[in-house]
């Protein structure tokens, strides 16, 4: 290889890569539709980069364009069906779409985001996020509908064997929503009771933010209501 080519080589990585630091930086400041524009205008130039397509729908997930964010993420699982993160992306952004729509096409929707979630979770029986929409749908959904308690309590399980704090707050929301107050208290207390055990390993936002809440409301153990 001459020299020559040997330069062009090594300035078309820095050129990628100043690329995505500069859509990161953007994303980071929640300049979402600026990053949209120059997400774009990258793909032209890599149609297939599953980065550049998974940011893209990040852009419109973020922004609450859900139609836009499944055209994206869709096309994530087209190139790569056993990813365990993109059939999760997919299915958790049907499932918002889907409650943010008439129950007619909802319960579509649901059904098509289930299909997705299980088997995100197959692909990956670590994967917390994926889970926790599952834990949702199954508590939120009426019986009739596909909706189950006992399997949102089995997924809770799962989650807890990953992580105490994940399933205590699982179980705790399954029994709010079921308006059970005696089971409901007896998980805010073993929660307050592990709080210590929260730490840099759990990085999941609904989480943190889960327990700042936990802390506000009940004034018990600030320091560790984090947001982040």
């Amino acid at each position: 290889m001459s020299f020559y080519n040997i330069l062009l080589f090594f300035l078309l990585i820095f050129n990628f890569q100043t690329q995505h630091y500069y859509i990161d930086s953007l994303i980071d400041n929640k300049q979402y539709m600026v990053a949209e524009k120059a997400i774009i205008n990258s793909i032209k130039e890599n149609p297939n980069s599953e980065i550049l397509i998974k940011k893209l729908g990040d852009c419109y997930g973020f922004i609450k364009d859900w139609d836009n964010a499944i055209i994206q993420y869709q096309k994530l699982v087209e190139l790569d069906s056993d990813n365990s993160v993109y059939n999760y992306k997919l299915g958790g952004t049907l499932a918002a779409k889907a409650n943010e729509t008439n129950r007619f096409k909802s319960l579509s929707l649901i059904n098509k985001s289930k299909k997705y979630l299980l088997k995100s979770v197959k692909l990956d029986n670590r994967n917390k996020p994926a889970m926790w929409v599952l834990i949702q749908i199954y508590t939120e959904l009426p019986q009739l509908l596909g909706g189950s308690k006992s399997l949102a309590l089995e997924y809770a399980n799962e989650l807890e064997n990953i992580s105490l704090i994940d399933g205590l707050f699982a179980k705790k929301y399954i029994y709010d929503f079921k308006n059970d107050h005696k089971m409901s208290n007896i998980y805010l207390n073993k929660i307050t009771e592990n709080l210590d055990s929260f730490n840099s390993e759990y990085d999941y936002n609904y989480l943190n933010f889960s327990i700042g809440e936990l802390c506000a409301n009940n004034k018990i153990n600030l320091d560790m209501g984090i947001l982040q």
